[in-house]
């Protein structure tokens, strides 16, 4: 074998090995689902109520809450998930 076809046959080689091993290193479809999903955007939205009442709902799971003034802790209330109260 001459010294030319020695190098065509390593480089050969070498552009294989990078090819397999790019190849082999892409994360497979399992491996995407596991990755933690992007926080849902819009999912808790505000409305304004009768006054200064103001209504927070959690569109992925219906639950809502209520605040009577000025967005105090102390004045928000719990109101539950319509879509819980239907399964019990």
């Amino acid at each position: 074998m001459s010294n030319r076809q020695s190098w065509v046959a390593g480089a050969a080689a070498v552009v294989g090995c990078l090819v397999l091993g790019m190849l082999l290193s892409r994360p497979s479809q399992a491996d995407e689902k596991k990755a933690d999903p992007e926080p849902a955007v819009g999912r808790y939205q505000l409305t304004q109520g009768e006054g200064k009442t103001i209504l927070v709902i959690d569109s992925q799971t219906g639950h809502c809450w209520s605040n009577d003034s000025d967005g105090l802790p102390k004045n928000w209330h719990d109101l539950g998930s319509p879509a819980k109260e239907k399964k019990e």
